[in-house]
């Protein structure tokens, strides 16, 4: 099996997507989904999709349904197989911290842990005052060890084992895999499978795609293959919670609680609204967040749940402070929601909802009253984190279900 060198997957040619889960945080990694999009892209993206694509029991014969047209021929990757990218030579720990890391012009924008790891990982910038070349950086902290290495911009995901994904903003760069050695090799496997247990998704993003490929990383075996995915489908969107996966098409959704390897389309209206998906503790709960254009923030006007029989269930949101900053569906299937007014001051407020839906009712968080900045939720192999931080940026605020939070030193 070759081993990657990251320039070597380096094309030119994907929220990102990769859509970045930091950079974009405040719209909640809102993804628009108008009509619009699907003619931007064209019959491209499906000829690119159907590099990493793979068998998908679907129900429809038309594009976007779904239905196979058989099992596709496996197709040679179109990345680059020689290292061509001076931008991404391989990374050790630096011998010397930046200075600026530990002042004021330090600004977080990315975090990344798993629950019961004690690893923690960050990304830092510095602002336009400072001078040299390291002005991005990874932070990983393990058993009183701390590591810094310096990275592209990208998108920052716990991997599991110690180890965690830069998905590079850059189009066509591929993911990197760091521990607090430094970064990891990785080993690609031949073919393109479902998700397994252990894994989490990873992208190459495009231009003027979305996606260019979609992987599956295991950190701790620091292996990598391509992703099944559903063909036909203009993606727009991917989400994972474990081995349950939720693809978003042109006003199609499609559910697969096997990791691809079989799913169901389900078909929501989402004209006019921009669109959040959920992270879900619990199996086979999806919830969307239907929301207007508010610039630099979400504001909710629906919410709808996707069943796995293609049904879904949709409800209008009135909430006093209507702009959601994180979500997430706790393990006994409820909705919760960390909102913002629109007025400067505005308090953060956390809000729940039974898995049956009907009112919010707003929850008095324990442990909170340090947090200055609410980022968003991590999804993580364990369920999703939401994160906040205090004023120094020293401490990350997390909790699984918005009521309890902890502190997490980031640095």
């Amino acid at each position: 099996m070759p081993e990657i060198d990251d320039p070597a997957f380096a094309g030119d040619v994907a929220n990102g997507v990769h859509p970045p889960a930091f950079a974009a945080i405040r719209t909640g990694a809102v993804r628009r989904t108008r009509r619009h999009r699907a003619a931007a892209a064209g019959i491209s993206a499906l000829a690119v999709l159907a590099v990493i694509g793979g068998v998908w029991l679907g129900n429809g014969a038309e594009p976007d349904a779904g239905a196979p047209a058989g099992t596709p021929s496996p197709t040679p990757s179109r990345l680059p197989t020689t290292p061509s990218d001076p931008e991404l030579p391989r990374r050790e720990p630096m011998r010397q911290e930046p200075p600026w890391l530990a002042s004021d012009r330090a600004f977080v924008d990315g975090f990344a842990m798993v629950p019961g790891e004690e690893t923690v990982a960050s990304t830092w910038f510095c602002d336009r005052r400072c001078e040299g070349a390291a002005k991005r950086v990874l932070v990983v902290s393990a058993s009183g060890r701390r590591s810094v290495i310096a990275i592209p911009r990208g998108t920052l995901t716990a991997a599991g084992g110690g180890r965690f994904i830069v998905e590079p903003y850059r189009p066509g760069a591929p993911p990197r895999v760091f521990d607090i050695d430094g970064e990891v090799a990785m080993t690609m496997e031949s073919g393109s499978s479902p998700l397994a247990a252990g894994e989490v998704v990873a992208a190459i993003s495009g231009s003027g795609l979305r996606y260019i490929g979609l992987f599956g990383i295991n950190g701790k075996t620091a292996t990598m293959h391509e992703l099944v995915v559903p063909p036909e489908i203009l993606l727009q969107a991917v989400h994972a919670d474990g081995r349950h996966l939720t693809f978003e098409g042109s006003q199609t959704f499609w559910l697969s609680d096997d990791g691809g390897a079989s799913g169901t389309r389900n078909d929501l209206d989402t004209d006019g609204y921009l669109t959040s998906l959920v992270p879900s503790a619990r199996p086979g709960t999806r919830v969307v967040l239907l929301g207007g254009d508010g610039a630099t923030l979400f504001p909710l006007q629906r919410v709808a749940r996707l069943h796995a029989d293609g049904t879904n269930t949709v409800e209008d949101v009135h909430l006093e402070s209507p702009f959601v900053l994180a979500s997430l569906v706790r393990r006994d299937g409820s909705l919760v929601l960390a909102t913002v007014g629109g007025e400067f001051g505005d308090p953060l407020r956390i809000w729940r909802q039974r898995p049956e839906g009907g009112a919010f009712e707003e929850l008095i968080p324990t442990g909170f009253e340090a947090a200055t900045d609410l980022f968003g939720t991590i999804s993580t192999s364990r369920g999703p984190i939401m994160v906040a931080t205090t004023v120094d940026r020293g401490q990350a605020l997390i909790s699984t279900d918005g009521e309890v939070w902890k502190s997490v030193r980031m640095r």
